[in-house]
């Protein structure tokens, strides 16, 4: 049944930010496709292309000489699906975006329906959960039983990282993110600063039960992989979420630092885990913790928080900071990570 849509629903754009992905950017954008016909209001897609060497332009050109709701901007320098991101937000002034990820598909009719729900609910951020499919397992959400109507919760889950920070999975006012001037950071997981920094000021929450976006967890994706980047991307990400909470939440939050030490620590996790889980020989295993060490070391805000121990999390990274600040046995301290059976996710406790 269609939805009966007034003169002045607003317009829903999506934003995709792509680089190098010939071989499956046809499939997201042929799910925008599905949803441009099914819908009764304005859509429109702005693809970002973030100076692609391959044939992804040309494969877009092509959807765009068909389909004239379909934007093409070009980036001569690869910066970053961020950076990306934000110069297609720079070009919407009012409605709701959505993001899809050039390797993802919009599940277009149930997306669409979400999108109606959330309007009439009158929310300024709406969020749904998602089908993760990887290794030949699918999923939902992790995070979704988390999500709440209750504010102060969501800003505490926010501060303690328990939520994904992944912007797929939510569709925003532009209102909101223009009036709060939230943005996309630099560098490797630039949507949790973005995701964070809605949640803690959106007014009005809509949270749908049905499953909006199929979400493709390749080998290669920023999940799969680790680097000196990965490691400066989350915790900068941290830090900045911390900033950013201190400017907004009210002066009788008293367990503030207390609870972004809980999600500090799951964060400092979350990277030992990917660096044992992605590398074997002990050498680069060392050398990818001394970075993360050493970054750890340059926020003067995270050395307050090296002493936890309420949980096993807790105890590990105390242990690892206190390892390589006494410059102790770092081999022994990996072979005990590895031998241990550990959640891979974000902030997991």
């Amino acid at each position: 049944m269609q939805k009966q849509i007034t003169t002045n629903w607003p317009i829903l754009t999506l934003v995709m930010p792509t680089y190098n992905a010939s071989k499956v950017v046809a499939k997201s954008i042929e799910s925008y496709l599905h949803l441009k016909r099914l819908a009764n209001i304005q859509v429109s897609l702005i693809v970002v292309d973030d100076a692609s060497t391959d044939d992804t332009v040309a494969i877009i050109e092509g959807y765009i000489r068909a389909e004239n709701s379909i934007k093409l901007i070009k980036s001569r320098i690869n910066s970053g699906p961020g950076a990306a991101r934000n110069r297609a937000l720079n070009e919407i002034q009012s409605g709701y975006v959505g993001f899809i990820d050039t390797d993802d598909q919009i599940l277009y009719d149930s997306y669409l329906n979400i999108f109606y729900e959330g309007v009439d609910y009158a929310a300024d951020l709406i969020t749904f959960d998602a089908e993760i499919v990887g290794a030949g397992i699918t999923s939902s959400r992790y995070d979704f039983s988390r999500l709440s109507l209750n504010r102060p919760e969501m800003v505490r889950n926010c501060i303690r990282g328990l939520l994904d920070g992944s912007v797929i999975f939510s569709i925003y006012s532009i209102d909101l993110i223009k009036s709060k001037k939230i943005c996309f950071a630099a560098g490797f997981y630039e949507d949790i600063y973005f995701s964070y920094s809605a949640i803690m000021q959106a007014k009005r929450l809509f949270i749908s039960n049905n499953i909006g976006y199929r979400k493709f967890n390749s080998t290669g994706s920023i999940t799969n992989t680790i680097s000196e980047k990965h490691i400066l991307g989350m915790l900068s990400a941290c830090s900045s979420v911390r900033c950013k909470a201190l400017e907004i939440i009210p002066s009788k939050y008293e367990k503030f630092e207390d609870d972004f030490s809980f999600g500090l620590y799951g964060y400092v996790k979350t990277l030992l885990d990917s660096i044992v889980k992605h590398n074997d020989t002990l050498s680069k295993l060392i050398t990818l913790m001394d970075f993360l060490y050493h970054s750890y070391s340059k926020y003067p805000d995270f050395l307050l928080h090296r002493s936890r121990s309420e949980t096993q999390v807790d105890m590990l990274v105390s242990e690892f900071l206190k390892v390589w600040r006494e410059d102790g046995d770092k081999a022994t301290f990996i072979n005990s990570i590895k031998k241990q059976k550990t959640s891979l996710s974000l902030g997991a406790k």
